[in-house]
């Protein structure tokens, strides 16, 4: 189970996720110092691409443009990793507060993720 949590940390926010009743805080705040008042968090997809588990998580007012994080798993030591950052461009869109998953093939794989 994961759930955002867009206060933390100054509204920096991140996810937490809650496996075999053992919480894990996940976020990227401390890595980067322009996180405030992002509200990372606010909105949550899981997507499976090449066998690999990937939290896709939105941040609609980083620098009031928008930003989108994917962690990824790494399976040897078991923490969460931001792999990629998708910036939105327009002030005030509030890039990121929704997500989808979509697996067009129904194959188990994410084919693709719409941004909103």
């Amino acid at each position: 189970m994961v759930f955002g949590t867009v206060g933390a940390y100054d509204w920096s926010g991140g996810l937490m996720e809650y496996v075999d009743g053992k919480q894990v805080f996940i976020n990227v705040s401390q890595a980067e110092n322009d996180m405030k008042d992002s509200y990372l968090g606010y909105s949550v997809a899981g997507a499976n691409v090449s066998d690999t588990s990937l939290y896709i998580v939105g941040a609609p007012r980083y620098l009031h443009k928008g930003k989108v994080v994917i962690f990824s798993k790494n399976l040897s030591t078991g923490s969460w990793a931001p792999i990629q950052h998708i910036n939105g461009q327009q002030i005030g869109a509030y890039f990121g507060c929704e997500l989808c998953s979509v697996d067009l093939t129904q194959d188990g794989g994410t084919d693709l993720l719409l941004i909103g």
